[in-house]
């Protein structure tokens, strides 16, 4: 496809999908299991690198220094290549000493269901109760269910259980509001409140 200009999307909340101007690509991707455990480890809501020996443990279950960097390299190289292949763009990016992925190319579902959380929150606690309510009924439409199912890493389960709270404390608060103001969120996205 090798495209310059790009509407990538990974969705991680209830599946795992790529998709670009809405539609999936022609193969399955990542190709490799490999390159889709490195991906999927990197996916972090908060958007914090991992550094590379964090990598090497969560991978191979080795530290870096048991293991030849240039594994790891040749696994990020090869996941880069396939995304500018497919897409035109490259996924990972070097950041803080570690690695991360990069949201400014490719929109990621759980950083921005985390970012508008934590918005909400925000509101919350400075007394704004229109702009919480807000920012948590676009969240709660955007919660496709939990984080990456079926991969178990550590990090991922930490993660899944991080935005699985957010969740259900927006539900708890949207639940408190008057029955008219939860009829527009069902009303406009049922699958919202019935995960």
């Amino acid at each position: 496809m090798n495209t310059t200009e790009t509407s990538v999307e990974l969705r991680v909340l209830g599946q795992f999908c790529i998709l670009q101007a809405g539609k999936p690509p022609a193969r399955a991707f990542p190709p490799e299991p490999e390159a889709r455990a490195l991906l999927c480890n990197l996916l972090s809501p908060q958007g914090d690198p991992v550094s590379r020996d964090r990598l090497c443990r969560l991978l191979w279950r080795v530290s870096l220094s048991e293991l030849p960097e240039a594994r790891l390299v040749e696994l990020v190289r090869k996941l880069n290549t396939s995304f500018m292949m497919e897409f035109g763009i490259r996924p990972i990016i070097e950041k803080s000493g570690g690695l991360t992925f990069n949201d400014t190319l490719i929109r990621l579902d759980a950083r921005c269901f985390y970012q508008i959380s934590v918005l909400g929150l925000q509101h919350l606690a400075a007394g704004d109760l229109a702009g919480a309510t807000r920012c948590f009924k676009t969240a709660l439409t955007m919660y496709g269910g939990p984080l990456l199912p079926g991969s178990e890493s550590r990090t991922i389960s930490t993660n899944r259980e991080c935005l699985h709270s957010l969740y259900l404390a927006m539900e708890h608060h949207v639940a408190k509001l008057p029955s008219s103001q939860v009829r527009t969120i069902t009303t406009r996205h049922p699958k919202a409140l019935a995960a």
